[in-house]
C-alpha cells in the first residue's frame, strides 16, 4: 500500500511540475507573439517616453530610484541610495564594484549619475568611494538581473562584491550562506525560519581571486560564509576592464535558479537581452498609442503605464498557489502597489484597496488576456485559503488572512461584461459570496450584514471606511449574480448596497459612525487614513445616490473644495474628480482633471503621496493618470461604465479587445473643456459609454474642446446607473439612449434646457420622472432595459438606437436576457 501511495504522490508531483512548466511556457509564448505583432505593426519606440529615474524632488522627496522588471516577469532590479538590489521582493542581495580594496558596503549612496530607460540603466559611481568612478549597466530577463561593469582607475585588482543583508527594515535574513563554487560561479541563499531564497550568480569570465567578508572582517581566499551582514567577492586582473554578472533567482531551489540562468542568459549577450526587454516593453506600452500630444503628456502617460505593468509579478516559482493557478491554465500573476510594498515577510503583492478602482479596470480594457490570468490567480488564492483576500502575499498562505474583503464582485463583473473569456464566473461569484456571507468570516462578524452598518462599539477598527466600501463590495457581488442568473444571491445582497445610508447624518451632512444601539458615535471616527471629509464620496457604485444626499450644488462645491491643487490623493479619492458630472457640473470635473490632477505628475514621479520618502512607481496613481490623460474613467455604476472627460492627448488609440480612438479637436492646455462629443461620427449626447459597447466593435470618440466651461448640447445624459450602450439627439425635439440597467431597472439624470413632453421605453410610456427647471435636470427612475426616448415636442420621429446588446462571454444569448423583467422576481429599485 505504501508503494502504491508513494507512486501516486510521485505522479501528482510530476503532473504539477509539468502544469507549472506549461503555464510558464504559455505566458512567455504569448508575450513573444505579442512582441512580434507589435513589431510588425508599430515601429514606434514608446520606451523613450518612460521616466525611469523617479523620486528626487517634489512631491515625495525620496531617494533616486530606478525599477526594472521584464513585463510579467518575476525579478525586480532596483537601484536605490543603498545600492543596486538584485531583487526588490527579497531585497537582501546587493552587488557593487570595488577597486583595489574590498569593503562591506554601508548604506551611503555611491551613485554619481544615473540614466535609464525600461531596457537599460547606466550608473556612474562616485570617484571618492571604493568603486572609484566605475560604471554599471543593468538589464533584466524574467528571472535574472544582469550587471555589466566597467572598472576605472584600477591598480592592483578590480572586484565585484555580493552583500547579503536585508536592505530595508522589511525582510529579515539572519541565516544567509554564500559559496564560491568556482572562479565564475557563486551560489547564495537568503534564509530565515520561514523560507530560503536561492541565487545562482554567474560571471562571464574567470576570476583571479576570491574571498568573503563578514562585518568589517575580510578573509581573502575564503570560499564560503554564513550569517548576516556578510558576503563574498571575485577579484579580477587589473587589465580586466569589463565583467558581466548574471543573478538568477528562485524561490524553490538552486537548481531552478540555475535553470532560469541557462534558459534566459547563458550566452551573456547583454545587448540582446536589453533589446528583448525593449521589445517586450514596447509591446505592452503600445497598447495605448499616443499619436498626438506634447512631450510631457506622452512622458506622463507612458511612465504611468510602465509603472502599472512593472508592478505585475509572476510569482509562480515557489508559490504554494502555483498548482491551483495551473489548474486554470494560468501562472500566478498579481498586481502589487509599488516596489516599496512588495516584499516577502510582511509586505503584500496585491492590495485591492489600492488597485481595485482604476488599475484592474485599465487592464481589463487594454489587456483582457492578462486580466484572465489575474482573475484566475484570485480564484487560485481562494481555492487554497477558502476566503478571497484584499491584501495578499503569494508566498505566505498564513499572511493577511484577516483582509477578507475587496471590490471582487465589481472586478469580475466588469471583466464579464467586457468580454474577458476563459474564466469560471459562476465559481468566482460563489467564492465571493462565501467570503462575504460566511458566519466565520470578517464581513459577517463585523455585524455589517445583520445591522446594516459596522457598530463603532463592536470591536471592529476603521469601521466607517470599511462599512462604506462594503456597500460597494456587496453591490458588485449582487450585480454579478444578476447577470449570471443567480436570483438568490442577487436578492440577498442588492439592497445591502444601500447600507451606506444608515451612516448618513443628515443634520451634519456627513457619514458618521453609529453605536450598536443605533445612537451616533463621536464625529469623524472610524476612518482609515482619512477623515469624514475625505471619505465623503467613497461610494462609487452609487453616484446618483450621493447627489440625492448632498444635492447637486453642495456636492459639486464640496468636491471642488476637497480636490485643491497640490491635493494628496489617497486610493479612495482618485475617482472623486469625475463625480461632478453626476451633479450636473461636467466642467468642474474637467477642470479638476486637467488643471489640478494631471499637473501633479509634471515631475514624472508616479508617487504615492506628498510626504517625504513616500513610494514612487505607485500603481494606483499610475493607472489613474493614464486614464485621466486619455479622458476615460471607470465607474462601477453599474458594472462596466466608462465616463468621458477632458483628455490631455489630442489623439490616442487604445488597443484592447477592440480599438478605441480618442480624438480631441483643438485640444491644448488652455482648451480643457468639452463642448461636443461624437461617437463613430455621430453626435453623442452622453458623458457615459458602456464597456460592453467599447468591446463590441472599434470605436472613435471625437471631442470638441474649448477654453471656457461648456455643455455638450441642450440635452444630454449627465448621470446614469445603467449601462449606456448608445445615445443620439437632434438637440431640439428628442434625446434617446439605449439602456442596460444590469439590475432590473436603473435611473438617469438628463440635462435639458426645456421640460420634456413624454418619456418612453421601447415605445411604452414611463411616468416615473420629474423635471426641475431651476437646474435644468430631468430625473428618471425605474428604467428597464431598452431604448429610452425623451421627447420635447415637435414632429421628429427618431429611428431607435439599435446597437446590439453584446453577448455574454462564452454564450450565444444577450447579457440582458438573463432574466425577464416580468418574471416572478420583484424588481428592486435603488433610490
Amino acid at each position: 500500500m505504501k508503494n502504491i501511495l508513494g507512486s501516486t504522490k510521485l505522479r501528482l508531483v510530476v503532473l504539477v511540475v509539468i502544469s507549472l512548466f506549461l503555464a510558464f511556457i504559455l505566458v512567455i509564448g504569448n508575450q513573444r507573439q505579442e512582441i512580434r505583432q507589435r513589431a510588425a505593426t508599430s515601429p514606434i519606440d514608446y520606451t523613450q517616453y518612460v521616466h525611469m529615474v523617479q523620486g528626487p524632488g517634489a512631491p515625495n522627496n525620496s531617494d533616486r530610484q530606478v525599477f526594472m522588471r521584464y513585463p510579467l516577469g518575476r525579478v525586480g532590479l532596483w537601484s536605490r541610495d543603498r545600492g543596486e538590489i538584485a531583487d526588490s521582493v527579497t531585497r537582501g542581495v546587493r552587488l557593487y564594484p570595488s577597486v583595489d580594496q574590498i569593503v562591506n558596503k554601508d548604506t551611503a549612496d555611491w551613485r554619481n549619475t544615473i540614466t535609464a530607460n525600461p531596457s537599460q540603466t547606466d550608473i556612474t559611481y562616485r570617484s571618492e568611494v571604493a568603486a572609484k568612478g566605475s560604471t554599471v549597466s543593468l538589464t533584466v530577463t524574467p528571472n535574472v538581473s544582469i550587471y555589466r561593469y566597467h572598472f576605472n582607475s584600477v591598480s592592483s585588482y578590480a572586484a565585484v562584491a555580493i552583500k547579503l543583508q536585508e536592505t530595508y527594515s522589511s525582510s529579515s535574513w539572519p541565516n544567509n550562506t554564500i559559496t564560491i563554487v568556482d572562479n565564475q560561479t557563486i551560489q547564495a541563499t537568503l534564509g530565515n525560519s520561514n523560507r530560503t531564497i536561492y541565487y545562482y550568480i554567474k560571471f562571464n569570465m574567470p576570476a583571479a581571486g576570491r574571498g568573503t567578508f563578514s562585518g568589517s572582517a575580510v578573509t581573502d581566499g575564503s570560499s564560503s560564509g554564513t550569517g548576516d551582514n556578510m558576503g563574498g567577492y571575485l577579484k579580477f586582473h587589473p587589465s580586466t576592464t569589463d565583467v558581466t554578472v548574471a543573478v538568477a533567482l528562485s524561490h524553490s531551489s538552486m537548481a531552478q535558479a540555475q535553470q532560469f540562468f541557462n534558459n534566459e542568459f547563458s550566452d551573456f549577450n547583454f545587448a540582446t537581452a536589453s533589446q528583448r526587454l525593449k521589445d517586450a516593453w514596447n509591446a505592452k506600452l503600445g497598447k495605448i498609442a499616443v499619436q498626438k500630444a506634447d512631450q510631457l503628456t506622452k512622458q506622463m502617460l507612458y511612465t504611468g503605464l510602465y509603472s502599472v505593468y512593472a508592478n505585475i509579478i509572476n510569482a509562480t516559482d515557489g508559490s504554494p498557489y502555483a498548482s491551483y493557478a495551473a489548474a486554470y491554465g494560468s501562472p500566478v500573476l498579481t498586481i502589487g502597489s509599488s516596489p516599496g510594498w512588495e516584499y516577502v515577510g510582511g509586505g503584500f503583492f496585491r492590495c485591492e484597496f489600492d488597485n481595485g478602482r482604476t488599475a484592474n479596470e485599465l487592464l481589463t480594457l487594454i489587456d483582457p488576456s492578462l486580466m484572465k490570468d489575474i482573475l484566475h490567480t484570485y480564484q487560485a488564492q481562494y481555492d487554497l485559503n477558502g476566503v478571497m483576500l484584499g491584501n495578499w502575499d503569494p508566498y505566505c498562505p498564513r499572511c493577511w488572512n484577516d483582509q477578507q474583503w475587496g471590490f471582487f464582485g465589481g472586478m469580475f463583473l466588469r471583466a464579464y461584461l467586457e468580454g474577458v473569456t476563459g474564466v469560471d464566473y459562476h465559481k468566482a461569484k460563489n467564492s465571493i459570496a462565501n467570503t462575504f456571507g460566511s458566519t466565520t468570516n470578517f464581513m459577517y462578524k463585523s455585524q455589517y450584514l445583520t445591522k446594516g452598518y459596522i457598530p463603532a462599539d463592536g470591536g471592529t477598527s476603521n469601521g466607517m471606511s470599511r462599512g462604506l466600501e462594503f456597500s460597494t463590495d456587496v453591490q458588485g457581488l449582487a450585480l454579478l449574480a444578476k447577470v449570471l442568473g443567480d436570483s438568490s444571491t442577487y436578492n440577498q445582497y442588492i439592497g445591502r448596497g444601500q447600507n451606506y445610508k444608515n451612516n448618513w447624518d443628515a443634520a451634519n451632512m456627513v457619514f458618521r459612525a453609529k453605536n450598536s444601539d443605533g445612537s451616533w458615535a463621536a464625529m469623524n471616527t472610524g476612518f482609515f487614513e482619512g477623515t469624514d471629509k475625505r471619505y465623503a464620496f467613497d461610494l462609487m457604485h452609487d453616484p446618483l445616490g450621493l447627489t440625492n444626499l448632498y444635492g447637486d450644488r453642495t456636492m459639486t462645491s464640496q468636491i471642488n473644495t476637497l480636490l485643491t491643487p497640490g491635493k494628496d490623493y489617497n486610493d479612495y479619492e482618485n475617482l472623486d474628480q469625475i463625480l461632478p458630472i453626476y451633479s450636473n457640473s461636467p466642467s468642474t470635473a474637467q477642470d479638476i482633471t486637467r488643471n489640478r490632477y494631471v499637473p501633479q505628475f509634471n515631475s514624472l514621479n508616479m508617487w504615492e503621496g506628498w510626504w517625504t520618502g513616500s513610494d514612487v512607481y505607485y500603481t494606483d496613481n499610475s493607472a489613474t493618470i493614464v486614464l485621466a490623460i486619455v479622458g476615460l474613467f471607470p465607474m462601477p455604476a453599474p458594472g462596466a461604465q466608462w465616463v468621458i472627460t477632458s483628455p490631455s492627448v489630442t489623439t490616442a488609440v487604445i488597443h484592447g479587445r477592440k480599438d478605441i480612438t480618442i480624438h480631441a479637436n483643438n485640444n491644448s492646455t488652455g482648451n480643457a473643456y468639452i463642448f461636443s462629443i461624437q461617437v463613430n461620427g455621430a453626435t453623442y449626447p452622453s458623458y457615459f459609454i458602456s464597456g460592453k459597447s467599447l468591446v463590441a466593435g472599434n470605436t472613435t470618440i471625437t471631442l470638441g474642446m474649448t477654453s471656457t466651461p461648456s455643455r455638450i448640447g441642450n440635452m444630454y445624459v449627465t448621470g446614469t446607473d445603467g449601462e449606456a450602450l448608445a445615445a443620439s439627439t437632434d438637440n431640439n425635439t428628442y434625446l434617446q439612449f439605449q439602456n442596460d440597467p444590469i439590475s432590473f431597472t436603473s435611473r438617469a439624470k438628463i440635462y435639458a434646457t426645456k421640460q420634456p413632453t413624454t418619456v418612453s421605453v421601447n415605445g411604452s410610456p414611463l411616468t416615473n420622472w420629474t423635471y426641475d427647471s431651476s437646474t435644468s435636470t430631468l430625473n428618471i427612475k425605474g428604467i428597464p432595459a431598452g431604448n429610452v426616448l425623451v421627447s420635447f415636442g415637435g414632429t421628429a420621429t427618431p429611428a431607435p438606437n439599435n446597437t446590439p446588446v453584446p453577448t455574454a462571454p462564452g454564450s450565444g444569448s444577450p447579457v440582458l436576457a438573463t432574466w425577464d423583467i416580468r418574471s416572478e422576481y420583484k424588481p428592486i429599485e435603488i433610490d
